[in-house]
């Protein structure tokens, strides 16, 4: 599993944010103290360290300094803010804070900050105090289009483990590309679905789900369950493994290089070499690393007992929980903390444990349970409102509805006498009609003739104006 998302170098003096302080428990970290990037934890195995024979125990006890390095650092990556030429860095994250707080309405928290010159050009590292900022940083709307007047360019660091986790009993016969197409049509929320392997780089059935929300994901794991293409799978908290602290002076395990017990002597990290001056020093370029003797540098993560000491420095955090840490974070003494300094690893039992693991998981599980909670009343709460909202615009649309009802009554009664008052005069019409009709039918013959030119002359200019019509 890879642990590069929690990387970075502080070959640049770093700078704090106003509204942060260092705290005495982070240890400054030398320019050439390495962070291992592993990909997975192997089982424990026997290793040589030069010409003797030492055999690493996963159940070892960790040095003081490991474990206060594993537990000090920044707890997400930096996002790599690239200009063309040098900036003022104050001024940039003043910048990043006030357009979050006014176009946002987002209050962005900054744990610190520093400049790093590159090749690409000057690069602004930002580091974010919590989940929240690092989600609200990774989308590209939540950027101003300038910074101190400059144009940027912005490099995202990988998908912390804070946005992860893990789906379990993934078959190894199910078809990927659907598995993934449905994964990503069902919580919209997931930006990759990666097939995790063993240390021979063979599939196994675990799913590593990267999210860009920590709601969605925090969700999920309240269910502890997905439903993807009709079948509920098993999902789990993604815990990543500790970094491991190398010294960058003789790349030993366990020891900042202020500490290191070489003074006058450096190791290459080349061919494993001593030397004092590294003007003297001929490296001959064949790789061998210093601590098990296999042919790659003694920097490199992939060694056999630095994947050996993470997985014992992992299960040691989890049994051990860190107390009183800012005794780690001043100086260490060989006399003091012997094992900080030694090769040896003695077996963990030698030291109890300040807290047991289940109350570490009961408080746990309870804070998750108070934040589950939280976040129920909230979304009840919401809901009320929506609702309240919504019969409010029923009524009022009920109350308008009901006025044009009484306007179309009205009309309707308006026109119903109309027609009724036109179809009286059309029957007292008709019956004068009538009437006149009977009288002529009983004149005499005489009568008759002499109206019958008004009649005939009446027909004329009744078809005339008929035509004209």
């Amino acid at each position: 599993m890879d642990t590069s998302r929690n990387e970075y170098h502080e070959d640049d003096e770093q700078q704090l944010h106003p509204n942060q302080r260092r705290t005495s428990t982070q240890p400054k970290k030398h320019k050439n103290d390495q962070i291992p990037n592993v990909k997975q934890i192997p089982i424990d195995q026997t290793l040589r360290t030069g010409i003797a024979q030492t055999t690493i125990q996963t159940s070892s006890e960790i040095s003081l300094a490991a474990r206060s390095f594993a537990t000090t650092r920044y707890p997400f990556a930096p996002f790599h803010v690239i200009f063309k030429s040098a900036i003022k860095d104050r001024s940039a994250i003043d910048e990043i804070v006030k357009h979050a707080k006014n176009e946002h309405k987002f209050d962005l928290k900054i744990a610190a900050y520093r400049h790093k010159l590159s090749e690409n050009g000057y690069s602004l590292l930002v580091f974010v105090e919590n989940i929240e900022a690092f989600c609200f940083l990774n989308k590209d709307l939540s950027w101003p289009s300038l910074l101190a007047e400059a144009e940027y360019t912005i490099k995202k660091p990988s998908i912390p483990p804070q946005l992860c986790l893990i789906v379990l009993n993934v078959s190894l016969n199910t078809d990927w590309e659907e598995f993934v197409d449905d994964v990503k049509e069902r919580y919209p929320d997931v930006v990759n679905v990666i097939r995790l392997k063993n240390r021979n780089q063979r599939p196994v059935p675990t799913v590593k789900i990267e999210t860009s929300c920590a709601t969605t994901r925090e969700s999920i794991l309240q269910l502890k369950q997905m439903n993807i293409g009709y079948i509920n799978y098993k999902v789990t908290e993604y815990l990543a493994p500790a970094q491991v602290l190398l010294c960058g002076n003789c790349y030993e395990i366990g020891h900042f290089q202020k500490n290191c017990p070489l003074k006058d002597e450096t190791i290459c990290k080349t061919c494993g070499e001593k030397y004092r001056d590294i003007k003297e020093h001929e490296c001959s370029g064949q790789a061998k690393c210093i601590r098990c003797g296999e042919n790659h540098k003694s920097s490199d993560p992939k060694c056999q007992m630095v994947k050996s000491y993470r997985a014992a420095l992992t299960r040691n955090l989890l049994q051990h929980p860190v107390e009183n840490s800012k005794r780690y974070a001043n100086d260490i003494s060989p006399v003091e903390y012997p094992l900080a300094f030694a090769k040896q690893q003695l077996p963990v039992n030698s030291i109890k444990p300040n807290y047991p693991i289940e109350a570490l998981i009961e408080s746990t599980l309870t804070k998750k349970l108070d934040a589950f909670l939280n976040e129920i009343k909230s979304e009840i709460k919401k809901t009320h409102e929506s609702i309240d909202v919504i019969r409010e615009e029923m009524h009022a649309h009920l109350v308008e509805s009901n006025k044009k009802i009484e306007a179309v009554e009205k009309q309707v009664k308006n026109i119903d006498h109309e027609v009724r008052e036109q179809v009286t005069t059309l029957n007292n019409t008709i019956e004068a009609i009538m009437q006149t009709l009977n009288d002529i039918s009983n004149l005499s013959p005489e009568h008759k003739a002499s109206i019958a030119p008004f009649i005939k002359k009446t027909r004329q200019n009744s078809k005339a104006s008929k035509s004209k019509q």
